[in-house]
């Protein structure tokens, strides 16, 4: 099979399918040590935090898994820069469905197997199982760089890395670039006045706050 498009009858069949491999997808990560909140498999691994997302397309003949990896307290960073309460007493679920930190997968794969339930949950595993091993061979510096949007711009989840890597003063520099050149590049507050305020206003002032080695203005 290819990634044709599908008739009306196959569309059918797919959607059947997803619905039975999510079922089963659920069973299985349960069983295998994974939270799971649909359709979503999610854990934390070392100083990582970790959520699948399978994907079983309903249009074509072409399903994947991907893996977002992020550093356990990335969002609990966020959160906090942007003034609301930390996320550590919160569900574990709430990372990976939370407003703050959302990031291209790091890893991903094919998981079709022409219609073969059996052997799609099975590639899906076999990928999961893989992600200790593969958490172990990641680095901040992995994460800073997946997180980096294209030259020129800023993300969030660059400034939050960088500041969690100690790297303050490379923060606060993106954060100057960004407000300067008024991107948004991730969550933002709406004053009382209604005065839209970017994450890199609160994060600037954020690592003044937090940090005694970073250039003033």
């Amino acid at each position: 099979m290819n990634a044709a498009k599908l008739n009306r009858e196959q569309k059918r069949e797919r959607r059947e399918l997803a619905k039975a491999f999510d079922d089963a997808w659920k069973r299985e990560t349960k069983l295998a040590g994974w939270d799971y909140l649909k359709p979503t498999s999610f854990k934390t691994i070392g100083e990582w935090f970790v959520y699948m997302n399978p994907t079983i397309s309903t249009e074509r003949y072409a399903s994947h898994i991907s893996a977002t990896v992020k550093p356990f307290l990335i969002d609990d960073l966020m959160s906090r820069i942007m003034g609301f309460d930390g996320l550590n007493v919160k569900p574990l679920s709430t990372r990976a469905r939370g407003p703050h930190c959302l990031v291209v997968p790091m890893f991903s794969c094919s998981i079709e197997k022409e219609g073969d339930l059996a052997e799609m949950v099975k590639a899906g595993l076999e990928f999961l199982n893989s992600m200790p091993s593969r958490i172990a061979a990641t680095t901040m510096e992995d994460f800073i760089a997946i997180a980096a949007p294209p030259l020129g711009q800023v993300s969030a989840n660059q400034v939050a890395a960088l500041i969690l890597a100690g790297r303050e003063q490379e923060a606060a520099d993106l954060c100057r670039d960004a407000i300067a050149a008024n991107q948004w590049g991730g969550p933002g507050r709406i004053t009382a006045e209604g005065k839209v305020v970017t994450f890199f206003h609160f994060a600037l002032r954020w690592i003044g706050e937090h940090s005694a080695h970073v250039r003033p203005l």
